[in-house]
């Protein structure tokens, strides 16, 4: 009986937990305490070439850097001068650093081995087919999305599917829900989400919980989270791609949940997902219960045939 209780509660702990992780949260880089003096404040004080006046002014809000945020990102065990090295000594900085070359992923971890389970390569070929490259030509980057300073990975960095939905969807809302952000990328006026996805029975619910790349991306083989942002009108509208056992969301979604898998069952976080009609499913209990159904038919068969016979012997007498 112990043995049993303990058999079923690891079962729950490793159903719960497979997100758990304790999260990050690098130590503040020494060097970088000079540049936070001002970008890890909203104001910083200007001062006069000759240093007798200065002057108190609103930091721009897209050069504050969240040391909170910054400590926990990725990138948060790094220096400042190891992006920003040129031109960074002097400040006010000059106004010709705005147009300065940004790096990308690519340029920092494509080749390395510790990197190559993110399948770059893949993300890369991805987005130059997506109507983002396309859209916005060379002046996208990754960085459009993924701001550099509190970069975390949805899958890795998350406790939860419910909070690494959130940190994935952040990246597409902040510029599709920010009318503000919308207008630097394009003169087309910023989208209502809610009215785009009225045709959904609760678009709210939707846009909620699952991934807009869910539906909005063409998922390709080797890389989990794919780049390949589609057009509007190639995007999934059918409600039976998720709604069913064979759900897209089981290849993109849950398929972090893989490695939960338990006595044959798939797709365990499902469960939290009642809309995935059949998807969790388990081989075995199909042909369990298909076997039983089929003796059961059988077992009537035999006794309608019996009591057809016994009603022929009396009846005959």
């Amino acid at each position: 009986m112990k043995r049993n209780l303990l058999f079923l509660l690891g079962i729950v702990f490793l159903t719960q937990f497979s997100f758990s992780q304790k999260p990050r949260n690098h130590p503040l880089v020494a060097e970088n305490g000079e540049c936070l003096r001002c970008h890890g404040q909203t104001v910083y004080t200007a001062h006069s070439t000759d240093g007798r006046k200065q002057t108190k002014r609103p930091m721009s809000q897209a050069c504050i850097i969240a040391i909170p945020g910054y400590q926990k990102a990725i990138h948060g065990s790094l220096k400042c001068i190891d992006c920003h090295a040129e031109g960074y000594k002097n400040t006010p900085h000059s106004p010709d650093l705005q147009f300065e070359s940004v790096y990308t992923c690519t340029d920092c971890h494509e080749g390395t081995k510790k990197f190559k389970r993110f399948h770059l390569d893949s993300i890369v070929a991805g987005y130059d087919k997506s109507v983002h490259a396309k859209a916005m030509a060379k002046t996208f980057s990754c960085w459009k999305c993924h701001n550099p300073h509190t970069y975390v990975n949805a899958f890795s960095d998350q406790t939860d599917l419910k909070s690494a939905i959130t940190v994935s969807n952040a990246a597409c809302l902040d510029c599709h829900n920010n009318a503000v952000k919308y207008k630097l990328l394009t003169n087309k006026p910023a989208d209502n989400l809610i009215k785009e996805h009225v045709w959904l029975k609760h678009p709210e619910l939707h846009l909620k919980n699952i991934r807009c790349v869910d539906c909005h991306a063409k998922l390709a083989s080797g890389t989990f989270t794919p780049h390949e942002i589609l057009p509007a009108q190639d995007a999934i509208r059918k409600c039976t791609a998720c709604h069913s056992q064979n759900s897209i969301l089981a290849n993109s979604l849950l398929k972090s949940d893989k490695k939960s898998d338990l006595l044959g069952f798939s797709n365990s976080k499902s469960l939290e997902y009642a809309f995935i009609m059949g998807a969790n499913r388990n081989i075995w209990l199909n042909i369990i219960s298909g076997s039983l159904f089929a003796l059961l038919l059988v077992g009537l068969f035999i006794h309608l045939i019996f009591t057809l016979r016994y009603r022929k012997l009396h009846k005959n007498g």
